[in-house]
């Protein structure tokens, strides 16, 4: 009986070790913390940006002009004057589509001037901040700052894979100091290849500020024996509930203003910083607030966005803000309120359609930042 009992106990072992390094890691519920190795990560940091992390700017995008700017299809010559910069992320260069179909790109055919497109994919809006600092001598008269909602996340963590990711990459990150003024935390850097490989296995022995930190409460569950418990743990997160729920927006907490993370706060001090600096160079700002396809979902529930609170405070403070979602909700309607007509269709994905928009999307996005801009002049 004991031995029957053990080979079961054997067995539910291994199929909880399958699932948590394999299918739940795949869907960004578990940490694995395997290294790459030595060669691979010797490659990787010969290629990341020395400053702001992750790959290198326009690492792999054929898309990208001598600016570093994507390539803009109505003003190709980087000589040109641009009336405006576009900083963010996926959603700033605009993924999945072509250089025409970009939001920037179409804005910059609406308003009939070049507007430089300096999104990078898998930004949080830290290292957009950050990459707007570091690019002193771009003083257009317009500087705009694309924050999407799943942003705040990015701006918890150092790397990647503690939210999930799949991402060889790791990243600088802000934290507020008592006072509440932004704290930059630099790329983090390790001496050897073995002290890399440690930070790879168990990061709670380097890392003691970081609110998703795997292995720890508010992180993910490290997928290391003994399987069965770190399966457990994976089916009990706060991030499981969204594969299975796709109008629950598991971040939707971090934009709470008392969350312990203190992402709201952070997050805003980060856009402020960034109309700040805009200001210094003589130029204005506008932040844009970008819905992805779960917010819709949300929004169709609740009746408002799950970054209400980082709009409203924005409000408050006279920060120029846009949600893209005003001109969003009335093509949804006029669609039959079915979102997905303006996001990717997959499949695959709990609620039809993914994060990202379609060409007829970023359009309408690009569309109510004309109108924005017109009204103010």
């Amino acid at each position: 009986m004991v031995a029957i009992l053990l080979v079961n106990l054997a067995c539910l072992e291994l199929v909880a070790r399958v699932l948590t390094r394999g299918f739940l890691r795949d869907r960004g519920l578990t940490y694995v913390g395997d290294f790459p190795g030595d060669e691979p990560f010797r490659e990787y940091l010969a290629e990341r940006d020395p400053k702001l992390g992750w790959p290198a700017l326009g690492s792999r995008k054929p898309s990208i002009d001598s600016l570093g700017s994507r390539i803009n299809t109505h003003f190709p010559d980087v000589a040109t004057p641009a009336c405006a910069s576009v900083y963010g992320d996926s959603f700033t260069y605009s993924s999945e589509v072509g250089d025409r179909e970009a939001w920037p790109n179409h804005l910059s055919g609406l308003l009939g001037c070049r507007v430089n497109n300096f999104g990078v994919g898998g930004y949080g809006t830290d290292q957009a901040y950050l990459r707007m600092r570091e690019a002193r001598g771009d003083a257009v008269p317009l500087q705009i700052l694309a924050h999407a909602s799943i942003d705040i996340v990015r701006n918890l963590i150092p790397f990647d894979a503690f939210r999930g990711g799949h991402r060889l990459g790791w990243k600088p990150r802000f934290r507020l100091d008592p006072a509440g003024d932004l704290v930059l935390d630099p790329l983090p850097e390790f001496e050897s290849m073995a002290e890399w490989e440690s930070v790879y296995r168990d990061p709670t022995e380097h890392f003691e500020d970081v609110w998703l930190l795997p292995g720890t409460e508010h992180g993910l569950p490290m997928a290391g024996p003994p399987y069965l418990l770190a399966l457990v743990r994976a089916l009990r997160s706060w991030e499981m509930r969204t594969f299975f729920d796709p109008a629950h927006v598991y971040y939707e907490a971090l934009y709470e203003p008392d969350h312990p993370s203190q992402a709201l706060p952070l997050t805003e001090a980060i856009l402020r910083s960034f109309c700040a600096e805009a200001e210094n160079r003589g130029s204005r700002c506008l932040v844009v607030l970008i819905p992805v396809a779960r917010d819709l979902l949300a929004h169709a529930q609740t009746g408002r966005m799950p970054y209400h609170r980082l709009h409203a405070r924005l409000l408050a403070r006279g920060v120029p803000v846009l949600d893209a979602a005003e001109g969003l909700l009335p093509a949804i309607a006029d669609a039959g309120g079915d979102h997905c007509s303006y996001y990717r269709r997959t499949w695959y994905a709990k609620g039809g359609c993914t994060g990202h928009f379609n060409s007829q999307g970023y359009a309408l996005v690009a569309e109510s930042v004309a109108q924005r801009i017109r009204a103010n002049r």
